[in-house]
């Protein structure tokens, strides 16, 4: 079993890789969670996607926060442009687990260089902006919850 989801998984990204360097790229925003460009250093890591309206996000997410259902986000940084987005372009390099990318919009274009760094619970993003273009960055951490509800919980289960 382990042999066929690692073949699936070297099938899939066969798929989808720039032959060249075995980059993984995107003509257009990853529309769902799912699609989007992958970050991590096995502990904490991020996701790379944006909803129709929305200029990018990067969601933020830990090993060691999960439940029955799998990983759970733990914030997200969404990035958001003054004018609305025209084209958008990504690149994830296997070999050096970075993302690159440009947003280009009406007014200029924002380009980004995340990565998530080997070690630390660090994530990166840096940008760097074109044209008249302006950003603004909204964060939202997920609220933790109580240990009495936590332990409440563990007692329901028992």
């Amino acid at each position: 079993m382990k042999y066929l989801l690692t073949s699936l998984l070297l099938l899939t990204c066969n798929l989808f890789a720039d032959d060249a360097n075995f980059n993984m790229k995107w003509d257009k925003v990853p529309s769902s969670y799912v699609e989007g460009a992958i970050l991590g250093n096995g502990e904490q890591g991020t996701m790379i996607w944006a909803r129709p309206e929305e200029s990018l996000n990067f969601d933020i997410g830990d090993t060691r926060i999960y439940d029955e259902g799998g990983r759970l986000p733990i914030g997200k940084f969404i990035l958001e442009t003054k004018s609305q987005r025209e084209s958008f372009q990504m690149t994830l390099a296997m070999q050096t687990a970075e993302a690159k990318g440009t947003v280009k919009t009406v007014s200029g274009a924002v380009e980004f260089k995340a990565i998530s760094v080997s070690g630390q619970n660090l994530n990166l993003v840096k940008f760097t902006l074109a044209g008249d273009e302006q950003i603004s960055i909204k964060h939202f951490a997920i609220p933790g919850i109580t240990t009495s509800k936590l332990r409440n919980g563990i007692k329901e289960i028992s």
